[in-house]
Order: C-alpha cells, then sequence, then structure tokens
C-alpha cells in the first residue's frame, strides 16, 4: 500500500508533513514504513488568491493533474497538506477512484469524540471565508469560532509574511490571536493552515493548539498501510 501526495502548496509545509509521517509510523527497520508518492509543485496558483476573487488563475487543473497520476501510479489515498486546498475537494476526489483527504474531517471527529463544543480557526482567509473548516464541525455540532477583522490580518500575516518567506513568526501575534478566539469561548484553536504547522514543527508554541496536519499525517499512515506508533493512536481511534 503506498500514500500519494499533493504536495508544494507550501512546499516546506509538504516536507513538515513527510518528517510526521515517518515519525508517527511505527518502525523498526525501512520496510515498515509507507511508501509514498509526492509530487511537489509549489508552480500551483495561490488558493486563497483564486478563491476571495483575487486572481482568475485557478490552481484545480494543475491539482487534478497531479492526482490523475497519483491514482495511475496505483496509491491507495491521496493527501493534500494544503487545508485550503479542501475547497476543491468535490473536484479532485470525483476525478479519482481512491480518498483523498485534508485531516479536516479526521479532526472533526477527534474533536467530537473529546466533547469539545466551540473550536477556533487559525487559517487562511480563503479558509475561512469558503468555510472549508467551519462546515465539517458545524456538521459534526461543533461550533466554529472564527477571529475577528484584525486577528484574521494577524494570522494572514503570519502565514504570508513569515512562514511562506522562510522568516520567524512572532509567537506573541500567534497567542494574542489564541487569546481574542478563547475569551469568545473557545475550547482550543486549530493550526488549520499547514504554514502554521510549519511555525509549530520549529518551535514550541504553548498550549491550546491542536494542528490538523498532525491528523492529516496520521490518516495517511493508517489509509497508507503502517502503523501508527502507540503515543499517536488517540488520533484516529
Amino acid at each position: 500500500m503506498s500514500i500519494g501526495v499533493i504536495g508544494g502548496l507550501g512546499p516546506m509545509a509538504t516536507v513538515v508533513y513527510m518528517k510526521k509521517v515517518v515519525s508517527m509510523t511505527d518502525a523498526s527497520r525501512d520496510q515498515d514504513h509507507p511508501d509514498m508518492i509526492v509530487f511537489s509543485s509549489p508552480s500551483v496558483p495561490d488558493r486563497t488568491a483564486y478563491i476571495l476573487g483575487e486572481s482568475s488563475d485557478s490552481p484545480l487543473p494543475a491539482m487534478l493533474e497531479m492526482a490523475s497520476k497519483l491514482d495511475a501510479a496505483g496509491v491507495d489515498v491521496i493527501a493534500v497538506p494544503c487545508i485550503t486546498a479542501r475547497y476543491f475537494n468535490s473536484e479532485i476526489g470525483g476525478s479519482v477512484g481512491i480518498p483523498v483527504i485534508h485531516g479536516v474531517e479526521g479532526t472533526a471527529s477527534y474533536l467530537k469524540r473529546n466533547g469539545y463544543e466551540r473550536v477556533g480557526i487559525m487559517a487562511t482567509s480563503g479558509s475561512i471565508r469558503s468555510g472549508v473548516i467551519a462546515s465539517v464541525l458545524e456538521s459534526y455540532g461543533i461550533e466554529a469560532v472564527i477571529p475577528n477583522d484584525e486577528g484574521q490580518k494577524t494570522v494572514t500575516s503570519l502565514i504570508y509574511d513569515s512562514v511562506k518567506c522562510g522568516k520567524p513568526a512572532d509567537m506573541d501575534a500567534l497567542h494574542k490571536v489564541r487569546d481574542e478566539l478563547m475569551s469568545r469561548g473557545a475550547q482550543i484553536c486549530l493550526l488549520g493552515c499547514t504554514e502554521l504547522s510549519v511555525f509549530s514543527d520549529s518551535c514550541d508554541i504553548g498550549d491550546g493548539f491542536f494542528d490538523i496536519l498532525d491528523m492529516l499525517a496520521a490518516q495517511s499512515v493508517v489509509m497508507g498501510g503502517g502503523r501508527l506508533r502507540e503515543e499517536y493512536q488517540y488520533l484516529v481511534e
């Protein structure tokens, strides 16, 4: 069995995703790890710019091409370590005969199992505007709490001006958004953009967060034929 990856959205997020898959796999030798076929294509047009109507350059054709090639290569699941790209999931999923996952549904299921009722979302403006995370949470009976305008500008700056540029992100700014969401009743805050996962991977961001990329990696291990390490099995139980 094997995992296919529509990657490069952005490049470092794909690297962090692969690192998580490897570290979560219960392996004592190379051969215990799932096979992976990864397309890293940073040239795919920006998802948020297209969703917000700021660009007419659709990322969908390039993602469909990668999905088709992965399907033809015989992978068992396609993972997309770009949560904003879930906006195109019906088209991508409908073009292949295998599951296409982003980690969002698995996250909502996990939160529901663990009694969360109000959850904050830190994500791109494209994800917030289109509801690609909030709609799934709400289908599980979980209320989504999104940042106010100032908070969303902060999250956008962390994603585009810091992480995507390879610059250190402002921890205080991240915590300020978290605290604002929690002051409005959020019990936990989702890292709902894989660029924020890059930030989280590089340093200890503190308490109060759940990383959707962790869920995507855990699901990928299981669906790709690997075994999860015991300490990560709680994610998919």
